[in-house]
């Protein structure tokens, strides 16, 4: 393999590494008070879109914003509308990397400040201990394996534009890109990645500014390959919200390739000429362009899902198999709802086992020999089955 692209692969899988550990540092440093911003600030339609949108610039990934609302969907905590306007406004929220990589990482020699940022954030986290603030020096850390990465990207895609045959590279249609952009980030599960590949190819006049944007609306289509994952067997909800992304993604992606080539030439005509700044706003214009038609689809959409995904619950537990382990705060308070739901599964068997009806003996009214009175003939219940029911589900809280 030629050390270009052994250069190339190795700096992708640095700066995927850095998303991924950056994304993980801040959800950890966020820790239970990012989740309660998160539920208590999506009770509208325009509050979910806001706090997609600042959801996702925070915490660099629309994939993390997305598998967090759908976590909080399965877990009950979110409605499913709401969750709808988050997913739509993380689709916005997202392309603050593209604007990042742009300003900071094409504009400025950025190997020393990635350098200087991984080696502050990295004595940091070793020296801070456990907590939040080792979570938050492990952003910076993040941050800067992000911009190493960006920088290694640059580097072999300056060395490939010498050896490559950029003249028939641009003889291939538009289609062509879209495709690969689709397809690259449904495979690497991330379009921030793909977009920064789109930008280096950009930059180093490998690509022509048509194919690059192309290549972003791939991208922004693929990136719903996540969603699709993070639904697969979980509930009706989990189900419906992917649904809505896809719609999302989807259409978006279908206007905005309708709209190419006047859309490039809007944004490559305000000053930015054929630049990545241009190819970060084109990206986030079409999203924004996808919300505005979509935002007053919201309600009817949530409606219509509504009828969509009527399946027979897999699991004896309500919480706990909606919602991924890999959100702690979110896992700790499914895991708290199921105990409580343990709890009253037990109640319900108890009364059960003296002949009374599990919604009568529960009742925190009423004198208990009356009821005792009441109900003296066995219940048509199979008790054994029951309690198998109650042994599955605290096997699935253990």
């Amino acid at each position: 393999m030629s050390p270009i692209f052994i250069q190339a692969f190795a700096s992708l899988g640095l700066f995927m590494f850095g998303m991924l550990y950056l994304e993980d540092s801040l959800k950890k440093a966020a820790g239970s008070s990012f989740k309660r911003w998160v539920k208590i600030s999506t009770d509208t339609n325009a509050k979910a879109l806001t706090t997609g949108t600042v959801a996702t610039a925070a915490l660099q990934s629309s994939s993390v914003v997305t598998l967090m609302a759908l976590s909080l969907v399965g877990a009950g905590l979110m409605s499913l509308q709401s969750s709808i306007g988050v997913i739509f406004g993380s689709n916005i929220g997202t392309t603050a990397t593209g604007w990042i990589i742009a300003i900071i990482g094409f504009k400025f020699d950025i190997k020393l400040i990635a350098l200087s940022m991984v080696g502050f954030g990295g004595i940091g986290s070793v020296l801070a201990g456990e907590g939040r603030l080792r979570h938050t020096f492990g952003g910076i850390t993040g941050f800067g394996l992000i911009f190493l990465g960006l920088e290694g990207l640059k580097e072999s895609f300056s060395t490939l534009s010498s050896t490559v045959d950029i003249e028939s590279l641009r003889g291939y249609n538009v289609l062509v890109f879209l495709g690969v952009g689709l397809l690259l980030t449904a495979i690497i599960q991330s379009s921030s990645a793909s977009i920064a590949i789109a930008q280096s190819a950009l930059y180093t006049g490998i690509l022509n500014f048509d194919h690059a944007a192309a290549f972003v609306i791939g991208a922004n289509v693929g990136t719903t390959v996540t969603a699709i994952i993070g639904a697969i067997g979980g509930s009706s909800d989990k189900k419906r919200a992917a649904l809505a992304h896809i719609l999302f993604n989807v259409t978006t992606g279908i206007i905005a390739f309708a709209l190419l080539h006047p859309m490039t030439w809007g944004v490559t005509h305000i000053g930015l000429h054929q630049s990545v700044e241009a190819l970060a706003l084109f990206h986030t214009v079409f999203n924004i362009i996808g919300v505005v038609v979509w935002y007053p689809l919201i309600t009817p959409l949530s409606q219509w899902l509504l009828k969509r995904f009527h399946v027979v619950k897999p699991s004896p537990t309500l919480y706990i198999h909606n919602v991924s382990q890999t959100i702690p705060a979110l896992a700790h308070e499914a895991l708290r709802k199921e105990v409580y739901h343990l709890g009253h599964e037990v109640c319900s068997f108890a009364v059960s086992a003296i002949n009374i009806p599990p919604q009568e003996g529960l009742k925190h009214h009423g004198s208990i020999s009356k009821i005792l009175e009441a109900y003296k003939e066995p219940l048509e219940l199979a008790p054994l089955h029951l309690y198998h029911d109650l042994q599955l589900l605290q096997g699935e809280i253990l």
